[in-house]
């Protein structure tokens, strides 16, 4: 089994992405035992935070996913640092405009 950490602007587009042979073949390889889908605590708080009023979500796509993914958390970091997490609107443009490329 490989592990594969999945990067943010990955998982923006799996949740607004549109479908896409590169999203579906990490849930297929994931499924079938090949890959060890990891995503970190902040990248997927990231993703999400990138969404959109409007946004096509495909609720269905980001479920399978989490199925098969192991967040890695955050256990060293104090939890007063997560305050710093909120991404600038640069980054959050950035990741979209990657995901939604990749569709």
């Amino acid at each position: 089994m490989k592990d594969v950490l999945i990067a943010t602007d990955v998982i923006v587009g799996m949740i607004i992405g549109k479908e896409s042979k590169f999203y579906d073949k990490i849930i297929k390889k994931a499924r079938k035992g090949e890959y060890r889908i990891l995503i970190e605590h902040c990248s997927l708080y990231w993703a999400l935070y990138s969404v959109r009023e409007g946004d096509n979500i495909n609720l269905k796509r980001l479920a399978e996913l989490l199925k098969y993914a192991q967040i890695l958390s955050e256990e060293l970091v104090d939890p007063r640092a997560r305050e710093s997490w909120t991404p600038s609107q640069e980054e959050v443009e950035h990741w979209r405009k990657v995901a939604l490329k990749e569709s």
